[in-house]
């Protein structure tokens, strides 16, 4: 939709215009204009797509991190989640792999890996709760564009090219309206033609 950046004076424009008006600025095909009418009312319901609940993002990244926390009536149960946190300084190093050592990496790790820490590796912000992403084993994180970081110190997101957009279906033999008609005009044409080479 960059392509139609230009036609759209001001945020409130986008999202005010009616279908005839986005016509009448010449968003065409229809099916564009489909799609981002149908991407302003998900972001008026507050549906705003992979990692839409981060609240911390800087150049692009966000890093995720587990935390685990014990069922107070019953110890033997460890919930884990997934939080989006600021990045530190020590996380950096690990992910870029600038730590001197594995024994100082792991230690780094352990610092931040404490279950609730928002001590000044969190730079003093509360992590967020995110949805979407889940813990695979000990501490895999599983989700959209997740990308463990070394050391097992978390996971990244990085903003990729398509990665909020809705991919259209593949149709396949005419699509569901047309399938069956496509199919049996194509039984009907081998046959004829097993037919005639018969005959030949």
């Amino acid at each position: 939709m960059k392509q139609h950046t230009a036609k759209f004076p001001s945020w409130e424009a986008l999202f005010t215009l009616t279908s005839r008006q986005l016509r009448e600025l010449g968003i065409e095909p229809p099916r564009d204009r489909r799609y981002l009418l149908r991407w302003v009312q998900r972001f008026r319901e507050g549906r705003f797509g992979i990692a839409g609940d981060f609240q911390f993002v800087r150049d692009g990244v966000a890093e995720l991190r587990v935390k685990e926390t014990v069922d107070p009536e019953n110890p033997l149960i460890v919930r884990k989640i997934v939080l989006n946190v600021p990045a530190s300084l020590k996380t950096e190093a690990i992910a870029e792999g600038e730590a001197a050592s594995e024994a100082e990496a792991s230690s780094a790790v352990a610092a931040e890996g404490a279950a609730g820490s928002t001590s000044d590796n969190f730079l003093d912000a509360p992590p967020v709760r995110v949805h979407g992403y889940k813990v695979v084993g000990a501490k895999a994180i599983s989700g959209p564009y997740a990308l463990p970081l070394k050391h097992q110190a978390g996971s990244r997101v990085t903003v990729t090219e398509g990665m909020w957009e809705d991919t259209l279906g593949r149709k396949i033999d005419g699509g569901e309206r047309r399938q069956a008609e496509v199919r049996f005009k194509r039984r009907a044409a081998e046959r004829r033609a097993a037919r005639e080479s018969l005959a030949a």
